[in-house]
């Protein structure tokens, strides 16, 4: 079965699905995470985050590999989707085997016994994000965003309210591990009873397919895995050189901003990149729409990362309590690296679009070796120091970007700063606008409210007064929606 390109006005309504999904998620996660920390210390949570990173890699196996070859073909059969389904599922079965067995070196690397239990408990997730991650990429290629986002409002509250009335109980970590292993059962459940696979073909395993979805899956893996290691290996040497309490502070510092970060890369994968494949042969066509993605996630992310850079010491001290104001200087510092994150994430989309799978993982490999190159360098410092390795990484990587993205489809770094300039112009003006509130003396949860509805009022008000017609187009639907 062939898939047509997606038009615009397709776009526009599944960025608002992926949005809506990706938001629900993290909003639900991040109620989940604000009455853990108020529970539990950093220390604690360093150790979550060494769980969480240990699971995630491997996930990067059954998420990032063959499912992606799905989404990528154009003509896509029922053979396909149960070769790619019956694969994936074997993988995530040794994986699973294969972490139980490690999880007591792991713990022993770390010098805590607590470690094992939860890893082990976690591994459990991998086998139904495994099948989760088949479905959800036929339906990200038959652009049913609707459906994927019913199915988070189903099982987020369900698995988070079990989450918030065990940790309320006493139960600690343990909720949080509860919540993830609920959370994947749900979604593997609910995908498979809701999606149809309404495609040509027989359900039937194909071994010429076997070649083209490992020679794609496995590039795609190998790029993923790389910008895994840059991503994480910070909280792996924190953990391991500094101590559990910092990585906590660290961990912590960079997972608030990080909420929203992860809505955005969600969307510029799940929407942007079957758009981009879309126009994959008319590199004129590919660039304006690049560059119009690239305006609306930069009207999107300025204000929000710019905004809690600044009401930062005002969010910790009244959501989370003085115990984690060690954490301060690593959320307005990671603000400004994830500033940059929506350029890379929708320019290595553009890159997997028409194929370049290779330059995509020069990327990665670059990044990765900066990133080594800084922890070494700052690790010494102390975590405020690491955070700002981050930020000269990311304004790196940027440069380099457009150096590629100029050679393939001839945008170039100028343009780029011409498109971003006026979204920072007006997320400035905004910052400026709310900065005086955080000197006034009035409890610290006043200070965030009025922060966040002055500065909400103040960019909306500015983006209506422009005319900015992407945003006013998005604001449009969602009010239909809505």
């Amino acid at each position: 079965m062939e898939v047509k390109c997606v038009s615009g006005n397709q776009v526009v309504k599944n960025s608002f699905w992926k949005l809506c999904e990706s938001i629900g998620v993290q909003v639900i996660q991040l109620i989940v995470t604000l009455v853990l920390a108020r529970i539990i210390g950093p220390e604690e949570y360093g150790l979550i985050a060494l769980v969480l990173v240990s699971i995630n890699f491997v996930n990067l196996f059954v998420t990032s590999s063959l499912s992606t070859y799905l989404i990528y073909i154009t003509n896509i059969r029922k053979q396909d989707f149960f070769t790619c389904l019956v694969i994936n599922i074997l993988i995530a079965l040794l994986l699973v085997i294969v972490l139980y067995f490690v999880a007591p070196a792991i713990a022993d690397f770390y010098g805590s016994e607590k470690l094992v239990d939860l890893i082990r408990a976690m591994s459990i997730t991998v086998l139904f994000t495994s099948l989760s991650s088949v479905y959800n990429a036929y339906a990200v290629k038959m652009s049913q965003h609707k459906r994927l986002f019913i199915r988070n409002m189903i099982s987020i509250p369900i698995s988070g309210a079990i989450a918030l009335i065990m940790a309320l109980t006493g139960f600690g970590i343990w909720s949080l591990i509860t919540q993830q292993i609920i959370y994947n059962v749900l979604l593997a459940v609910i995908i498979v009873l809701t999606i149809k696979i309404d495609i040509d073909g027989s359900w039937s395993l194909d071994c010429k397919v076997f070649k083209p979805m490992f020679a794609y899956g496995g590039a795609t893996l190998l790029t993923t895995f790389i910008a895994f290691v840059s991503d994480n290996i910070n909280d792996l040497f924190i953990g391991k050189k500094i101590d559990a309490i910092n990585l906590g502070y660290y961990n912590r510092g960079n997972a608030f901003p990080g909420v929203i970060a992860n809505v955005l890369n969600n969307l510029a994968i799940s929407v942007f990149f079957p758009a981009f494949s879309s126009y994959k042969n008319d590199n004129s066509d590919l660039k304006v729409k690049f560059r119009k993605s690239t305006m609306v996630l930069y009207y999107v992310c300025f204000p929000i990362f710019m905004g809690l850079s600044v009401c930062s010491e005002a969010f910790v001290n009244s959501i989370l309590t003085d115990k984690w104001v060690g954490a301060i200087p690593v959320i307005q510092l990671t603000c400004l690296y994830y500033c940059a994150m929506p350029f890379l994430q929708i320019s290595s989309q553009v890159f997997l679009a028409i194929g370049k799978l290779k330059i995509r993982a020069v990327g990665e490999v670059v990044k990765m070796v900066l990133t080594i190159i800084f922890l070494f360098s700052f690790i010494d410092y102390g975590i405020t120091a690491i955070a700002v390795s981050r930020v000269i990484l990311a304004f790196l990587m940027v440069l380099f970007s457009c150096t590629i993205s100029y050679y393939y489809i001839r945008y170039s770094f100028i343009e780029f700063i011409k498109d971003v300039t006026p979204p920072f112009l007006l997320s400035l003006f905004m910052v400026a606008c709310i900065y005086p509130i955080g000197m006034l003396s009035m409890p610290a949860f006043l200070v965030l409210l009025l922060q966040v509805v002055v500065g909400g009022i103040i960019y909306l008000i500015s983006l209506r007064l422009l005319k900015v017609q992407e945003i006013l187009l998005l604001l449009s639907i969602i009010k239909k929606k809505v």
